[in-house]
């Protein structure tokens, strides 16, 4: 897959750091240059975009994405196409995915705390699921774990807040009439 150079500009957006790297994508730290503010910038690879599936694929997704409103699911701040470049800009979150989270604590969680996490979840799910789509890939690392401003006691801080999760990744979702 072909990375950005931090620095680079598309679509408005200037890259800072790469985030990470899916099946069909691509995800960038960039700064959204009209707002001035850091979102979460996703590309499709120049490999990908001459395959319509693939187009088609990712297009639906920011369609789907945007089309749910709700508190645990990342909001999609734009979608398009920049110089053959397809692109998704969604709200940059600080923090963690869960599958990173559940590595720092050994893998297991306090009893209290999966319940919170996973009762987000459902909820995000829950709203989905009336607007008639199912996500088809929910998994530790679709899920972002935002990290809290903590005091000097840092584990113990962040289970007194609690933690706020936003389900991410909708690449896979299809609507139930299609299933």
């Amino acid at each position: 897959m072909t990375t950005q150079l931090p620095g680079a500009e598309i679509a408005g957006y200037r890259i800072e750091s790469l985030i990470g790297r899916g099946g069909m994508a691509v995800v960038y730290r960039a700064e959204d240059l009209r707002l001035g503010r850091k979102v979460a910038l996703k590309l499709l690879p120049p490999q990908f975009a001459d395959n319509e599936e693939f187009r088609q694929r990712f297009m639906r997704e920011s369609r789907l994405a945007a089309s749910l409103d709700h508190p645990n699911i990342v909001p999609i701040y734009e979608a398009g196409e920049a110089e053959g470049q397809l692109f998704i800009a969604m709200r940059y979150v600080v923090g963690s995915d869960l599958k990173g989270v559940l590595a720092d604590e050994g893998g297991r969680l306090p009893l209290h705390r999966t319940l919170r996490l996973f009762a987000q979840i459902g909820d995000a799910l829950d709203t989905a699921h009336r607007a008639g789509l199912v996500h088809r890939d929910v998994k530790p690392g679709n899920i972002l774990v935002a990290a809290r401003e903590r005091s000097q006691q840092t584990q113990r801080t962040r289970s007194v807040l609690g933690d706020h999760l936003y389900l991410t990744d909708f690449g896979l979702t299809k609507r139930t009439a299609d299933l």
